[in-house]
C-alpha cells in the first residue's frame, strides 16, 4: 500500500469525531475552528508530520497555504490523490477559509474530500463542487516502486507511474514524486513560467506541447495528451526496430534520425511447411545499410524448428551468413520462435515444455558456438506456456513480444508494438525497448 492510502487508513478512523484530539494536538481551545489542526494531526498521527508545512502545528488556513505555496507543488484538481491537500475559499476572494483532504475525483465539476470541522463540527467525507477549490497541493509522500518500463497505458490517469516516466523523460531524478522540481521541470519543457505551481497558465502551455486543447482546464483528454506526449519522448530516446523483406527499401539514414538505437535484421527464415533453409533477399543491404550509418546491429532467424537437429541447423545457416559480417555483428543473435505453419501450437504442446526449450537451447547454443551473444524471442504465451522461461533466461537473453503498457516477465528486449511509425521505412514497424 502506497504512503498517501496508508495515510488515508489512518485519517478514515476519526470520521464521525469532533475534533478533540486535533485541538488538543495543536492546543486549540473548545469552540476555536479546527479544520487546520485536524490536518497537522493526521500528519502527526501517521508519522508524517513533517510533510506538511515542516511539521509544524497549523491552524490558519491563510498562514497554511502560504507555507505549502513555498514548500509543496501546486498541481491541477484533476490529477489529485487521496491525501493530497486542499484549500477552499467560500467567498472567492483569494483567502483560503477551509481546508482538507482529498479522497477521490468524482467528476470533472465535483471532488470527494476528508474534512475535520465539517457537517456540524465532526470529521466526515464530502463532495464538493470544484468552483469552491482555491488550491490543491501534493505533499512528498513516499511512492511506490519504480516501474520496471517507462511505457504508459493512455488511460487519462496520472498516478506514480505517469509520474515516474515523466521524471525519466524530463531527466531529472526519478523519485515518483510531483513536487516542484517536477513541475519546475515540466514548466521548463513546454515553456511556461518555472515558479513549480501548476496553474492554468502552466497546463495551457503543456496542452500546447502535447497538442491538446489549450483551455487550461486540464482534465483527463489533457492527461491522455500528456501520456501520449511522454511515450513519443520515450520512443525518441531511444528504440530498437526488426526489419526483414517486408519493409522492403528502407531509408536508413532517415531512420537513424528518428532516434533508432540498433536493428536486429533478419538473416533468414524456415518455410512453413517443408524444413527449407531460405536466405531474407533484403539481409545485406539492411545490415550495410544500417551499419553505414551508425546504427549497431542484430540479426535473426525465423525457426519452424521442431528437433534439436533442426535448430542446430537453422542456427548454423544464420551464422554463416553473419561470419562476413562479424564485426557490424554486435548485439545478439537472435532464435525467433513463434509459431507458424510448421511449428504450430499443437506440435509445440505434444513435443513439451521441456523439449521445446531443448531445441531452442541448441539453437543458442550453436550461436554461442559461432562466437555471436544468442537472445531467444518469443510471445508472452509461449514464453509461460511451452518453454521453461527460467531455464532459458538464466542462460540466454530474453526478447519479449507483448504489445501492452507493461512487461508481464523479465526482459531484455522487450517488443512493445508492432504498429509504429518510423522514418525512412513505409507502413507499420516492430520497435523494442532495451533494458
Amino acid at each position: 500500500m502506497t504512503q498517501n492510502k496508508e495515510l488515508y487508513e489512518i485519517a478514515k478512523k476519526y470520521i464521525g469525531t469532533t475534533g478533540k484530539e486535533a485541538r488538543q494536538y495543536c492546543g486549540l481551545p473548545q469552540g476555536a475552528s479546527w479544520c487546520d489542526a485536524y490536518v497537522s494531526f493526521i500528519f502527526y498521527k501517521g508519522g508524517l508530520k513533517d510533510l506538511y508545512c515542516k511539521g509544524t502545528k497549523q491552524t490558519y488556513c491563510p498562514t497554511s497555504i502560504r507555507i505549502c505555496e513555498s514548500l509543496l507543488a501546486q498541481i491541477p484538481i484533476y490529477l489529485a490523490l487521496p491525501m493530497d491537500v486542499i484549500f477552499f475559499d467560500w467567498e472567492h476572494n483569494g483567502r483560503p477559509n477551509h481546508i482538507g483532504f482529498v479522497k477521490q475525483k468524482k467528476s470533472a465539476s465535483e471532488i470527494v474530500t476528508h474534512e475535520g470541522n465539517t457537517s456540524g463540527g465532526i470529521v466526515d467525507e464530502k463532495t464538493r463542487t470544484v468552483s469552491y477549490v482555491q488550491a490543491v497541493f501534493r505533499p512528498h509522500f513516499k511512492a511506490c516502486a519504480k516501474p520496471s518500463t517507462y511505457i504508459l497505458k493512455v488511460d487519462g490517469n496520472f498516478g506514480y507511474k505517469s509520474i515516474y516516466s515523466l521524471q525519466h523523460v524530463l531527466g531529472i531524478k526519478e523519485d515518483g514524486i510531483l513536487g516542484k522540481a517536477t513541475v519546475k521541470a515540466l514548466q521548463k519543457a513546454c515553456g511556461a513560467s518555472c515558479d513549480g505551481a501548476w496553474g492554468q497558465g502552466t497546463s495551457r502551455k503543456v496542452q500546447k506541447m502535447t497538442g491538446a486543447t489549450s483551455d487550461g482546464a486540464f482534465g483527463q483528454a489533457s492527461v491522455k495528451s500528456l501520456q501520449e506526449w511522454i511515450n513519443a519522448q520515450m520512443d525518441r530516446q531511444g528504440r530498437v526496430i526488426d526489419v526483414s523483406y517486408w519493409q522492403h527499401d528502407i531509408n536508413w539514414k532517415k531512420a537513424k534520425t528518428d532516434d533508432i538505437i540498433g536493428a536486429i535484421i533478419r538473416t533468414s527464415y524456415t518455410s512453413q511447411g517443408s524444413f527449407i533453409l531460405n536466405d531474407d533477399s533484403t539481409f545485406q543491404q539492411n545490415i550495410k545499410g544500417a551499419y553505414a550509418n551508425g546504427i549497431p546491429c542484430g540479426a535473426y532467424h525465423y525457426s519452424q524448428a521442431i528437433s534439436v537437429s533442426e535448430a542446430k541447423r537453422e542456427a548454423e545457416h544464420m551464422c554463416r551468413l553473419l561470419l562476413p559480417y562479424r564485426d557490424k555483428i554486435t548485439m545478439p543473435a537472435v532464435c525467433d520462435w513463434e509459431f507458424g505453419g510448421r511449428l504450430s501450437a499443437e506440435r509445440a504442446k505434444a513435443l513439451g515444455r521441456e523439449k521445446c526449450t531443448e531445441i531452442v537451447s541448441a539453437f543458442c547454443d550453436t550461436v554461442t558456438d559461432y562466437g555471436f551473444t544468442p537472445m531467444v524471442y518469443a510471445n508472452l504465451i509461449t514464453f509461460r506456456n511451452y518453454l521453461n522461461y527460467t531455464k532459458l533466461k538464466n542462460k540466454y537473453l530474453i526478447w519479449l513480444a507483448q504489445y501492452n503498457d507493461t512487461a508481464s516477465i523479465g526482459y531484455d528486449y522487450w517488443q512493445y508494438s508492432s504498429r509504429a511509425s518510423v522514418k525512412g521505412i513505409k507502413g507499420n514497424c516492430d520497435v523494442s525497448v532495451k533494458r
